[in-house]
């Protein structure tokens, strides 16, 4: 438990020196100003305590604006939360959908299919946005029919950032579980459950892919950051106006709030979530 305490309070301490960089070029050009740097951390953590000092700024020169910083955040929040989710739902479903779809093919159409995965895999994330975005808008000069908004300002639209963030998880975790699949099949279980007359599908879909999906959580742990990372774009490409996007506007303890209030969850659920299955299956590790 205390390890765990432990390594929350190194990551604040992270999100705090990382608030303070700005200090470290605050001073004469062409050298790093440690003195400000640290300085700036201290007055960071100093206006965690004065809750009425936490504002933001939007807008530039006569424009700017000051808002406070809750509640927006919190609405910013849930709405990037919704989609983070809804894309995590979609990819998991389709994976499995296409698993078993993958494992009925002839095996000359599944080295195509995973051909077609490393292909898109190589695809740059911001190719993939900005394409749906021209077809969406070819689609529309051509029929009239606008199939989902594109960057509308403070409107809060789900389809296309949906479809953008699930292709993330579609992918990896499609060609995680490709690899621990076919590791699990040289086990002697798998054997052991042929000669005893068990089904190719029930060996797979019961036996293996469970044993998989004790691998696949730790795989998890790269997915959720690959996504957390591309939900920042998506969001600055679509005008989303989430909570990640706060993350480019927000300084000093703004940015220290908003930063712990995005890892927080994602801290708490891995913890839990890892000492629930070291215990399942009856490992002991350190989280």
């Amino acid at each position: 438990m205390m390890r765990i305490v432990r390594n929350f309070i190194y990551i604040i301490i992270g999100f705090v020196l990382i608030s303070a960089t700005p200090g470290l070029f605050l001073g004469e050009k062409g050298f790093l100003h440690f003195i400000q740097f640290f300085q700036l951390a201290i007055v960071n953590v100093k206006e965690l305590f004065v809750p009425y000092s936490w504002e933001f700024y939007m807008g530039t020169g006569m424009d700017q604006k000051t808002y406070p910083l809750f509640p927006i955040l919190w609405e910013r929040y849930f709405y990037s939360m919704k989609v983070f989710a809804i894309s995590l739902v979609i990819g998991i479903v389709v994976t499995y959908i296409f698993l078993v779809f993958v494992h009925l093919l002839p095996k000359k159409l599944r080295k195509f299919v995973y051909s077609f995965t490393h292909l898109l895999e190589s695809l740059p994330d911001v190719f993939i946005i900005v394409s749906l975005q021209l077809g969406i808008i070819l689609f529309f000069k051509k029929t009239n029919i606008l199939l989902a908004e594109i960057a509308v300002y403070q409107n809060d639209i789900y389809l296309l950032p949906v479809i953008c963030l699930s292709i993330i998880p579609i992918i990896l975790l499609f060609k995680s579980t490709l690899f621990f699949i076919k590791e699990e099949e040289t086990k002697r279980y798998v054997e052991l459950a042929r000669t005893i007359g068990l089904s190719d599908f029930r060996i797979m879909f019961v036996h293996i892919f469970r044993n998989v999906l004790y691998s696949l959580f730790y795989r998890s742990k790269l997915i959720f950051s690959f996504m957390l990372s591309n939900l920042l774009i998506i969001e600055y490409l679509f005008n989303m106006y989430g909570a990640l996007q706060f993350l480019l506007i927000a300084r000093g303890a703004e940015f220290i709030i908003t930063t712990t209030i995005i890892f927080m969850p994602f801290f708490i659920y891995f913890t839990v979530t890892e000492k629930l299955v070291l215990s399942f299956i009856g490992e002991r590790k350190s989280v």
